[in-house]
């Protein structure tokens, strides 16, 4: 049935939609059928049709549905539009879902009250981290949950405490499903000198719980269900909470305060980790030179050049292949007038540019593309400049030095610092250790070389120990700040395909 998957005796998890802009990040809730032959709900949902009908045949129109269990305190959404459809089920939310939602005829026991999790104890084995804030009062740090096993199916149902993703190649190891502690645990970890230990202690806890746990079921991320031969549940949760433990421990000492969310220019900190977009902007200023990922709308920090655009510092200077296209990426900034000057290798198809190239309102210098990176790297080398051969004899060279080597004509170039490097990268650690997709490595390791301060927009952060050195692009020396950014549209401009046959009839 679409939409639903049956995890064994009494269980079902019910994958949904939860658009974040673009981007469908997906959500869950799931179907507890109790030894008593009633039912109760794990979270909450959009529902499909095909899904309120499965729903409907299975609890009677909602008759057999004891109760609704809120299990995440920033999963709000569709919690209004649940107690509507069951009214006859007792709702029970965490302290956050009942002081946003008071309109909600909530149960006296709260999700995380022990009572709660007694009364269900037959049926369910519940956990909440321990050490770290449940509820932060940043609202984007979203890590801590009620995790809840159903002994009956082995099936824990997770929210964002535990993330779960295809493994890119060069991170398996005996599987495809790569199981980590959500990226934000450094700054929940509360400001303690116990809290390491008591964290530790919990995730001791959980590998306990589900030492017969069959059934993996992640709100954004899916379902994993090992077969045979692969690492088990427990196996995977053992080795994302060992990388979390170390890295709760790197953490805390002897920067905590700093890791909680203190100032993010202390490149000191083992976690480089930035809450959001905005704290990984901190200290931007007019004036500054930003050097932009990127090629085309392609690989480009997305998130961290619409942060910008909110920020609007003025009189830019921009390092970057090309400034955007078709008002998409870095066009942006040129129709907000924040860019003073442009250093690039390609105008393209920005007719805004062209336009104020024609009329003289924009300083634009245009760069051969390999002497383009090449003085970044000398910049992040501790290199004044180099010759080449490239421009020899052109506009390129003029008012620049040459000199001859071996018969040949050199051109000196001088290196390119940045104050700043925004860079999109596939995956990343707290330390800011950085993996690339591909071709996006053509200019982005060398930017963040040549930045003052390089911030990574991470597909993926993995924990410390999560990235094989040999698998590392750019090392965590050049990067200051690391923010997790999942979503990602990674625009084509100009996508080419063959014809069909019915077009070419």
């Amino acid at each position: 049935m679409k939409g639903v998957r049956a995890l064994g005796e009494g269980f079902w998890n019910l994958r949904g939609s939860f658009r974040v802009g673009p981007v469908d990040v997906g959500t869950h809730a799931s179907l507890v059928r109790l030894a008593s032959g009633r039912f109760v709900l794990l979270d909450a949902i959009d529902f499909t049709d095909v899904q309120r009908r499965f729903l409907a045949e299975t609890t009677e129109n909602g008759a057999a549905l004891e109760a609704v269990l809120h299990l995440h305190p920033f999963h709000t959404v569709f919690v209004e539009s649940a107690a509507r459809r069951f009214p006859n089920a007792r709702q029970h939310g965490t302290s956050r879902h009942r002081a946003r939602l008071p309109s909600v005829a909530w149960e006296p026991l709260a999700t995380e009250d022990p009572e709660l999790h007694a009364r269900y104890a037959g049926d369910l084995a519940f956990s909440i981290p321990r050490g770290v804030t449940f509820v932060p009062a940043n609202e984007n740090l979203h890590f801590a949950s009620v995790l809840a096993l159903h002994r009956a199916s082995g099936a824990l149902h997770v929210d964002d405490t535990f993330n779960m993703q295809t493994a890119p190649r060069f991170l398996r190891r005996a599987g495809g499903v790569l199981v980590t502690l959500h990226p934000t645990l450094p700054f929940v970890l509360e400001p303690r000198p116990e809290a390491v230990r008591e964290f530790r202690g919990w995730a001791d806890e959980v590998l306990a719980l589900a030492a017969d746990a069959r059934h993996l079921a992640v709100a954004h991320d899916g379902v994993f269900s090992p077969s045979a031969g692969e690492p088990s549940v427990r196996e995977r949760l053992a080795r994302a909470s060992r990388r979390g433990a170390r890295a709760a421990g790197a953490c805390a000492a002897p920067r905590l305060s700093l890791a909680l969310g203190g100032s993010p220019r202390d490149e000191g900190a083992m976690s480089k980790l930035q809450p959001d977009v905005e704290a990984a902007l901190d200290g931007l200023e007019d004036g500054a030179t930003i050097a932009v990922g990127g090629f085309g709308l392609s690989g480009n920090p997305e998130a961290l050049i619409e942060a910008v655009r909110r920020r609007a510092p003025k009189n830019l200077t921009l390092v970057s292949n090309n400034a955007g296209a078709m008002g998409r990426g870095l066009a942006t900034w040129l129709e907000d007038d924040l860019v003073a000057k442009i250093i690039c290798t390609y105008v393209g198809t920005n007719q805004d540019l062209h336009a104020r190239m024609a009329a003289g309102s924009i300083d634009v210098t245009i760069v051969p593309q390999g002497t383009f990176v090449e003085r970044m790297r000398a910049a992040g080398a501790g290199l004044a400049g180099f010759y080449t051969p490239t421009g020899v004899g052109t506009v390129v060279a003029e008012g620049k030095e040459t000199r001859d080597f071996g018969g040949r004509t050199y051109v000196l170039e001088e290196a390119l610092p940045v104050d700043v490097a925004l860079v999109r990268c596939r995956v990343a650690d707290p330390f800011g250790n950085l993996r690339f997709y591909r071709t996006s490595r053509n200019f982005q390791p060398a930017m963040a070389m040549a930045a003052k301060v390089a911030i990574a927009e991470a597909e993926t952060v993995v924990p410390l120990g999560g990235l094989d050195p040999d698998d590392v692009h750019l090392s965590g020396a050049f990067v200051q700040r690391v923010v997790h950014v999942p979503e990602h549209e990674d625009v084509i401009e100009f996508r080419t395909v063959r014809a069909r046959p019915e077009e070419r009839a």
